[in-house]
């Protein structure tokens, strides 16, 4: 798992060394708990994948 995923070239690196799982402020910027959980009732969008998994770009913010 790759942590601290803040640019595109770094998810682009990261993919091509085999990693499929990460996170960042890339896809997510810390939340509160309840906006957390809120958002995964409603059904997580691209922005915040919840499996982890690397998107193939950057979500529109």
């Amino acid at each position: 798992m790759a942590e601290g995923i803040e640019r595109d070239e770094q998810a682009q690196m990261v993919r091509r060394l085999g990693c499929q799982i990460g996170q960042g402020f890339l896809y997510s910027k810390p939340q509160a708990a309840d906006a957390l959980f809120g958002q995964a009732a409603a059904g997580f969008s691209e922005r915040a994948a919840p499996s982890g998994a690397l998107p193939d770009r950057a979500p529109d913010a």
